[in-house]
């Protein structure tokens, strides 16, 4: 496979979409405070609980969840929670 082109990746990286390297490792970091090393996934419960501190009204949350739980079992992986996470982030940006 040929190498992006640097102006795609100019164009990735000024996306409001992109997620920065900063942003990731923020996110990982909570999500393996309110985890421990044990499990490997958030429930539902506990998820809510960090994803309500937002401020982003219920109904709009419960949206991003259906749109980060990727494979349906009520539960967020590391990858779920961080994609949960940023698109909270930037509708409290207001996209």
């Amino acid at each position: 496979a040929s190498p992006p082109r640097a102006d795609a990746v100019a164009e990735a990286e000024a996306s409001p979409w992109a997620l920065s390297p900063e942003q990731l490792a923020a996110y990982e970091a909570i999500f393996h405070e309110l985890l421990g090393e044990a499990r490997t996934a958030l429930d539902a419960h506990e998820a809510r609980d960090i994803l309500e501190r937002s401020g982003v009204p219920h109904e709009e949350l419960s949206h991003i969840w259906h749109l980060s739980d990727l494979d349906g079992d009520g539960r967020l992986d590391l990858g779920e929670f961080v994609v949960a996470m940023h698109l909270v982030a930037r509708r409290r940006e207001n996209y």
